[in-house]
């Protein structure tokens, strides 16, 4: 069966970023992007400021 354009259902996540258990969760998925280099392809990941004011 077919998936049309109507039919695809979106998925909102809500979240305190303010959050102890917040910030250690987003760290850890930053912290799996450290040192790795940029990708210039179709797909860039930009990080524009500091979640919880420290790293």
């Amino acid at each position: 069966m077919m998936t049309t354009a109507k039919e695809v259902k979106t998925v909102n996540f809500k979240f305190d970023a303010n959050q102890p258990y917040q910030l250690d969760a987003i760290r850890a998925v930053v912290d799996l992007f450290k040192g790795q280099p940029g990708n210039r392809g179709g797909f860039e990941i930009l990080f524009s400021e500091t979640i919880g004011g420290d790293t």
